[in-house]
């Protein structure tokens, strides 16, 4: 049985399971995906460890907090997905239900920390009309797929102008691909004035604030999409959309306990990282969907300092 089970591999769950681990609990750290590290993993651009002082793109930043869990004795195990948690027994410990390669399990723990993350709202829950041909990317797909070597676009409108915006703004200058326009249905873009400015000088696209996609048009493959904003309709010739931010918490777990969560935006509440139900804790951008992956680090560390002292308190 472990001291602490972590559910999500990410900044905020691998820096919790270092820490505590450091302290001498004994961590078990589940990821869903084959390697652990979170979106950074994906985001082969500069931008990350800024906290540290360290500048550096995603993959390395996610290899560094990788290296340190395993270094510090956290047992991570990937391609393994939490479908579940049991209720907590008397002597305080609660089973976490795991699908493996390896087949399915139940896996008993003293406490539980939800750093699950958040993911980006879709095209179909964005209610952006119009065909649907290929081309149509969320920004996570859209690193995955430059990382692959598979994407092939050339010129790109993105929805939303958040700090993933920019993000995939590099993304697609380094796959070779021209952002067309960012668009935005509010009244200015939502990061910081700095990165705004830096990303519209070196990359030479526009922000359209206060405008809305009307149609996506194309078939089979995407050709072009009609934005409305301020100076009325326009047509704008591309053969990728990438529809981005717009973050929700990937809450499941949470909610299939009981939790309440909040909305819009599904975070889960918590108290100095200690959700409603004895003994789970959460972290990261399932409290805040969505922050940066420094931000989620911090939440991380602190979290650890939290549950700690909880940890020590049910051995007494």
């Amino acid at each position: 049985m472990a001291d602490v089970i972590v559910i999500g591999g990410g900044p905020a769950g691998l820096t919790c399971s270092t820490h505590l681990a450091r302290a001498g609990a004994e961590v078990v750290l589940l990821d869903r995906d084959v390697a652990p590290g979170g979106v950074p993993r994906y985001t082969d651009h500069l931008g990350y460890g800024i906290r540290d002082l360290r500048l550096q793109s995603g993959p390395r930043y996610a290899h560094r907090l990788s290296e340190a869990a395993l270094a510090a004795g956290v047992q991570i195990r990937t391609s393994t997905t939490a479908t579940g948690l049991t209720q907590r027994t008397a002597d305080g410990t609660r089973g976490v239900e795991v699908t493996a390669p390896s087949g399915r399990e139940v896996l008993q723990g003293r406490a539980i920390v939800l750093a699950t993350g958040c993911r980006e709202r879709p095209r179909s829950a964005r209610l952006i009309p119009g065909s649907r041909p290929s081309g149509i990317y969320s920004t996570a797909w859209l690193q995955r797929a430059t990382l692959a070597g598979s994407f092939t676009g050339r010129r790109a409108v993105i929805v939303g102008a958040e700090h993933v915006s920019y993000s995939a703004v590099m993304t697609l200058h380094h796959a070779g691909c021209r952002t067309v326009a960012m668009v935005t249905d509010l009244g200015r873009h939502q990061t910081y004035a700095p990165v705004d400015l830096a990303a519209r000088l070196r990359y030479r696209f526009p922000v359209l604030n206060d405008t809305r996609i009307r149609a996506v048009e194309g078939s089979p493959t995407l050709e072009s999409v009609v934005v409305d904003g301020p100076g009325g309709e326009q047509r704008l010739a591309c053969d990728t959309l990438i529809v981005s931010g717009d973050w929700v918490a990937e809450n499941e777990l949470a909610r299939r306990i009981g939790l309440a969560v909040s909305t819009p935006r599904g975070a889960v509440p918590v108290n100095s990282f200690q959700t409603a139900e004895p003994g789970i804790f959460a972290a990261g951008n399932i409290l805040h969907p969505a922050k940066t992956a420094d931000a989620c680090a911090r939440d991380g560390e602190q979290a650890a300092r939290v549950i700690g002292p909880w940890l020590a308190a049910q051995r007494t």
